[in-house]
């Protein structure tokens, strides 16, 4: 069995992490009054995942009978 993830986000979430940006600029942005500035034509795609929801998976990987 393999669990791979990308885009995870979660309470604790650094500047630095990959993705970040994506994710913090908009919202200080919209915190702060301002319209947040959405780069790229729309066509490039994340699926993020909250980082309890794959602690989770990977328990119940773990606890799997595979």
């Amino acid at each position: 069995m393999s669990l791979r993830y990308s885009s995870v986000y979660g309470v604790g979430q650094h500047g630095r992490a990959v993705n970040a940006l994506l994710l913090t600029e908009p919202v200080e942005a919209i915190c702060r009054g301002r319209r947040p500035e959405i780069r790229g034509d729309g066509s490039e795609v994340h699926d993020y995942k909250k980082v309890i929801d794959v602690a989770e998976a990977n328990v119940q990987a773990m606890e799997a009978e595979v």
